[in-house]
């Protein structure tokens, strides 16, 4: 189970803040009014200042974009934590002791704390080992070939490791770290002559979390020997897949774009030229983790991957993995051979710059790769491949007024008539469907950025209900089922709000049990505290979760009603749910060869549909539900 934060050191984080002097940490606050200071919103772009912020209130609110709270929400925004990491944040900043509910020791996060310590020596070894003199060689080459100053350096904590076995391991022994956590970190490896240090003769670049501790570490060779890069193993706190370098940076920044890159350097190289804007992948292929975490901090993502087929190609699934869960992405290309690194020595801020501004959207870039593969040998273009190849392309896309823009483009670039690329469209449309219905498989869903209007009325009523406590064990067990909404925006509010209350390592049946347990513990604020933390990522679920703040929920005066109506929106999505999965394996067993295997399945689904149906929905169902063979 998850630690909750108790009520009184909430209490206490918000009465201690000095607020004004907490948003001028960010922001500058030079107009004053009565207890009122006012300054730029941090939210939303604007030239005159609407942002006020009261001390005596404890609260702030902007009068442009509506956006208000207290100084827990105001660290969530600007920091991207959740509610936990942002009380953490300000009792760390304010010397507050932290207190949780039931007051029991958590000695997993003691270990992982102790981990981000450890990291932090490491890191101050290597920052001093550049600046001494056995590491001017690496200096050269940071300052020198890589044209970086040292400003960029000293923000980014870049260091450089000693050649020695086991120069490091020894620092941190000295320190008081034993042997077995320093293998834990992953900073060094046993051999028979004991501790090998991992990160040797290499410029070192720090790993960041969101909230800025450092929790691994990159190396890179300064000449060309192999292997050119050596990264951090995994451990208890870092994951490859779920991080993303230099994030806890972009973060920062106001624009309204991130632009996604390779590696270490391309990131130092833009963040020299002015772009704060930058994060980039650890070396492995792009996750639908590392896409969550862009979308915490912006929709518009710009790729800006190497010019090479492999730097292409990662593009490319990075793009379909992004475009899936509502980004809006694009690709800025550049001239082959180059990196962004390359690109920004040769040619400099301004044409990089514009070169950005001239990104492709997504199915633009998937049609130009589509293009160059079909380019024969003679430098001609084979017309009936590229057309057959940017129509399936253009297919995949639903919206009809952007397939009809794309055959009209695709029509005047091969000469031929628009109504023919839409009949090519809509046969791929057809063979698509074709094939899913053949090799139908129950795919994975992706998580989906939630969209406005998406959220039916049913819904609203049971989130209201989770949020406010008022179902039972049984109905919560329910809600906690993500298949039943049809909304992304409720099945990630869902996820959110479980991953917040149950921790990740416990099996289903533990997480519903403690889900169910900590939404009883929780009094009303400590959840609307929650919500808000996910409404800053999910927008669209704003509307119906403002009206649950306090003074409106009760002259709502749902109190009563809320449960039974939640119980019967659960009944009826359950019931939807068992229809769709029935449609779902009929298709499955028409195309099936083997009989045995079709029936074994279509059994084993109407056992599972019966299951979960209450007693009185089995009696009637019993009474009136064909057989599934009949």
């Amino acid at each position: 189970m998850a630690r909750l934060i108790a009520q009184e050191t909430i209490d206490e984080i918000l009465a201690t803040c000095d607020l004004v002097q907490l948003v001028s940490e960010y922001i500058a606050l030079p107009k004053h009014s009565g207890s009122n200071y006012y300054g730029l919103c941090p939210f939303h772009q604007e030239k005159t200042p609407s942002f006020a912020v009261s001390n005596e209130r404890k609260r702030y609110h902007c009068f442009g974009c509506r956006e208000g709270g207290d100084a827990i929400s105001f660290i969530m925004h600007m920091e991207r934590l959740e509610f936990t990491e942002a009380c953490e944040f300000l009792a760390k900043k304010l010397g507050l002791e932290l207190r949780y509910k039931g007051g029991k020791v958590d000695y997993k996060k003691e270990v992982k704390a102790r981990q981000k310590l450890l990291h932090l020596e490491a890191a101050r070894f290597f920052y001093r080992y550049l600046h001494s003199p056995e590491g001017t060689p690496a200096l050269n080459y940071l300052l020198k070939q890589r044209g970086l100053s040292m400003s960029t350096l000293k923000r980014y904590g870049v260091g450089a490791s000693p050649p020695e076995h086991r120069r490091l391991s020894d620092y941190l022994l000295s320190k008081s770290f034993s042997e077995e956590e320093i293998l834990a970190a992953g900073l060094a490896r046993s051999g028979t002559r004991g501790l090998n240090d991992l990160f040797r003769g290499r410029v070192i670049f720090p790993v960041f979390d969101i909230k800025g501790s450092i929790i691994a570490f990159g190396g890179r060779v300064l000449g060309d020997n192999l292997p050119k890069y050596v990264n951090s193993p995994e451990t208890d706190i870092f994951k490859k897949g779920k991080e993303l370098y230099a994030f806890n940076f972009a973060k920062q920044s106001r624009e309204p774009r991130v632009i996604l890159c390779e590696g270490y350097l391309d990131v130092l190289a833009l963040s020299e030229a002015g772009f704060d804007n930058v994060t980039a992948g650890l070396g492995t292929a792009f996750t639908l983790e590392q896409a969550k975490l862009l979308l915490r901090l912006r929709k518009e993502i710009v790729l800006c991957y190497d010019s090479d087929r492999a730097g292409q190609k990662a593009a490319l699934s990075a793009l379909e993995i992004l475009e899936a869960n509502g980004a809006e992405v694009y690709v800025c290309r550049l001239p082959k051979g180059l990196d962004p690194d390359d690109y920004i020595k040769s040619h400099g801020q301004e044409r990089f710059k514009a070169l950005l501004d001239k990104a492709l959207a997504g199915l633009d870039f998937k049609l130009a790769l589509a293009r160059e593969a079909q380019i024969k040998a003679d430098g001609s273009l084979d017309l009936l491949a590229y057309s057959e190849a940017a129509c399936k392309l253009i297919a995949e896309y639903p919206n009809a007024v952007q397939q009809e823009i794309y055959a009209a483009r695709l029509a005047k670039e091969i000469n031929v008539s628009a109504a023919a690329v839409q009949k090519q469209i809509k046969a791929a449309e057809e063979a698509s469907k074709k094939a899913r219905a053949k090799d139908y498989r129950p795919q994975q869903r992706l998580e989906q950025v939630p969209q406005p209007g998406e959220i039916s009325r049913a819904e609203e009523i049971i989130l209201s209900a989770l949020v406010f406590g008022q179902l039972n064990s049984e109905d919560i067990e329910v809600a906690f089922n993500q298949e039943i909404y049809q909304s992304p925006a409720s099945r990630q509010f869902i996820q959110r709000l479980a991953d917040e209350l149950t921790s990740s390592d416990e099996s289903d049946e533990d997480s519903v049990e403690n889900f169910s347990e900590a939404l009883r513990e929780l009094n009303s604020a400590q959840l609307l505290y929650r919500a808000e933390d996910i409404k800053i990522a999910d927008t669209n679920l704003a509307q119906f979760l403002s009206a649950l703040e306090a003074d409106d929920f009760r002259s709502l005066n749902l109190e009563n009603s809320l449960n039974s109506e939640a119980t019967a929106e659960l009944n009826n999505l359950s019931t939807e749910l068992m229809r769709n999965k029935r449609k779902n394996l009929a298709r499955a067993a028409i195309v099936s060869d083997d009989k045995a295997e079709r029936d074994a399945k279509l059994r084993q689904l109407q056992a599972n549909d019966l299951a979960k149906l209450s007693r009185e929905q089995r009696l009637k169902q019993s009474e009136s539900q064909k057989d599934y063979f009949s």
